[in-house]
């Protein structure tokens, strides 16, 4: 099973803190980590991003302009891959927001990819979501993501022709997230990306199962697709990231990679590679300039 990491609010916090992409490279590299994935932009961050902005862009302010700014974040994404003694190959996440105001920006939205693979190559490309937590924002709009999907499934592959296509899935436990799950399996894809966020061992086999699976007269049926679960940790809750015990945290999320091998999954990113020391979701922490955890 491939590992690897969710890069959101990464490329933020080393700029934020004076710090740069070539320190941390070198402090993974004296670590010897050896990454498989690494998925941009990712966590909320994708329902904001534009390569025509600076940083990671602002829903606020944004025009989703066909063109890309070189203070973007996808810039030192690319040189943080560039810079690692083992190369990750990339997970790209779409996205899909803009497009269901506006179809026209689909030059803004496949950019990102292009710029990937000009800069990386498209064998770095190894997989390409098609937008992120969908079913949150969607979910009463699957026809017009259906759709949106199909369009850019066929743009996808001329551009990255050996990436897989993945979609976010939703737990088929609700009848939402079920309806939402058959409508995913339908889509010409490879791969399905579910998150898992558990705080308790006896949620974790009905949250797994629940999230790569369509529920049929009571019965669990098994997406027949590539499992690359793009986010996953502990699922902290208000009040409770400084009162948990560390170690609460790494046993459940270790019980959550080996159920992910013995369900023979493709890929787990872990909830994320590097944010400021006051947030949990991190395998590294940024303290001071540069002391890392």
């Amino acid at each position: 099973m491939k590992s690897g990491y969710n890069t959101a609010f990464t490329f933020s916090t080393i700029f934020e803190r004076n710090s740069n992409e070539l320190k941390f490279a070198d402090f993974i590299n004296k670590q010897n980590e050896k990454i498989d994935l690494l998925r941009f932009s990712g966590g909320t961050l994708s329902f904001d991003y534009d390569i025509s902005a600076d940083g990671y862009g602002n829903k606020e302010t944004n025009k989703y302009l066909p063109t890309v700014n070189f203070k973007n974040y996808i810039y030192k994404y690319i040189l943080f891959v560039q810079l690692l003694k083992h190369t990750p190959k990339t997970v790209y996440c779409l996205n899909l927001h803009p497009l269901f105001k506006d179809i026209t920006k689909i030059d803004n939205c496949l950019l990102p990819l292009k710029e990937l693979v000009r800069r990386l190559g498209h064998e770095n490309i190894y997989a390409v979501e098609l937008g992120n937590e969908s079913f949150m924002y969607f979910s009463n709009k699957k026809k017009q993501y259906f759709t949106i999907c199909n369009l850019l499934i066929n743009e996808i592959r001329k551009i990255a022709p050996n990436a897989l296509i993945s979609a976010p899935t939703e737990g088929c436990n609700s009848k939402r997230g079920n309806e939402w799950n058959k409508m995913v399996n339908r889509l010409p894809i490879d791969a399905i990306s579910p998150h898992f966020y558990v705080n308790d061992l006896n949620l974790l086999d009905k949250e797994f199962i629940g999230k790569i699976s369509i529920l049929e007269n009571g019965k669990y049926l098994r997406m027949n697709h590539k499992v690359i679960c793009t986010e996953y940790n502990y699922k902290f809750v208000d009040g409770t990231a400084k009162s948990i015990p560390k170690e609460t945290s790494q046993k459940i999320v270790k019980k959550m990679d080996q159920k992910a091998v013995e369900m023979n999954f493709d890929s787990m990113l872990y909830h994320s590679l590097l944010q400021e020391s006051k947030n949990v979701y991190s395998k590294f922490v940024l303290s001071n300039d540069y002391a890392l955890r």
